[in-house]
């Protein structure tokens, strides 16, 4: 009967963490950050992404901490939002309640925009700024660059004027495939 007891007892406690480990389906990082979004994989860019909660960074900071991820031995980056069809797999995914760093970047000096994958961003045909992102590039007072994020519940872009931080990195790990 204790031996019974005991297993009743570890089932109980086993249960919720192993259920809890399971959560495949979370469209955003649980608050203590133990917990990610994803990774998803989009069969249109033959990446993952992964929404992670990182604790306040930089965007400098964000883009070290981006490598360290891996999918199926792929580094992370920042992710790429270059067509339409990425925006909609990711507001389809994840759910942004805070800004979120992506890995987009305007170059103060020369005014260009650059992915983190080393794509400039020029002659592409889809961006999603905010409204308010319009005026930004008069903002680079001694900044090399400006980085940008997707805002908190709006899915639209906004560039980083003021050195900030953000608690959350949107991740694509480019496999080239499943």
């Amino acid at each position: 009967m204790k031996n019974l007891i005991k297993l009743s007892l570890l089932l109980v406690l086993i249960f919720p963490i192993a259920s809890s480990l399971s959560d495949t389906n979370r469209r955003s990082p649980s608050d203590d950050g133990v917990f990610t979004a994803g990774p998803y994989y989009n069969s249109a860019t033959q990446s993952y992404y992964e929404l992670i909660r990182i604790g306040a960074k930089t965007y400098a900071e964000a883009e070290i901490e981006a490598a360290l991820y891996k999918h199926n031995d792929t580094p992370g980056q920042l992710a790429t939002i270059s067509r339409p069809e990425t925006h909609m797999f990711i507001v389809r995914n994840f759910v942004f309640t805070e800004n979120t760093w992506i890995g987009l970047k305007f170059g103060c000096e020369d005014s260009s925009l650059t992915w983190s994958d080393g794509k400039s961003h020029a002659g592409n045909n889809f961006s999603n700024w905010s409204p308010d992102a319009r005026n930004s590039g008069s903002m680079c007072v001694a900044d090399e660059y400006l980085p940008a994020f997707i805002n908190a519940n709006a899915f639209d872009w906004s560039l980083d004027t003021t050195a900030g931080f953000a608690e959350l990195i949107l991740v694509e790990y480019p496999t080239g495939g499943r």
